[in-house]
């Protein structure tokens, strides 16, 4: 997922040279993390340090960002395929399309979760599924992290 993200962000907001340099126009990302215990927090912590000095405009949330270029979801699940509690508000905004405009949403996502769970990544795949159904534009492939370590 991240391989798909770093080609999409370097090729779609190309350098435009004059004579004496090159500039980078530069996409706001917003790093949307959903986390009951802080795992999600610490990954987007990590995400946002690794983006920021090529691209400036990054920053995590809990919340989509009209303004942002790009939305980055780095979702955990709970207990049995429950969203964390810190995500169930936009959880329902996406669901009810509410104050967001999901067909001009691009975005990516990485989940969190434990394969010997019945809803593997359940978090994930359903805002993958809301999102898809209405029309956003995906970068790459969901990840899908394991913390089973198989």
């Amino acid at each position: 997922m991240f391989s798909s993200l770093w080609s999409y962000l370097t090729s779609l907001f190309p350098s435009s040279s004059s004579a004496s340099s090159t500039v980078r126009v530069s996409p706001s990302i917003n790093i949307i993390a959903a986390s009951q215990t802080g795992t999600a927090l610490t990954y987007a912590a990590t995400l946002q340090s690794t983006l920021t000095p090529l691209f400036p405009h990054t920053k995590t949330t809990q919340t989509i960002n009209d303004d942002a270029d790009i939305h980055i979801f780095i979702l955990a699940t709970t207990g049995d395929g429950e969203t964390p509690d810190t995500f169930k508000a936009t959880f329902q905004q996406i669901q009810e399309n509410k104050e967001i405009q999901a067909q001009e949403l691009t975005y990516a996502i990485f989940g969190l979760g434990n394969s010997t769970y019945n809803k593997f990544n359940a978090c994930a795949k359903n805002v993958d599924g809301m999102l898809q159904k209405k029309g956003s534009t995906r970068i790459g492939e969901v990840g899908l992290g394991d913390d089973n370590g198989v």
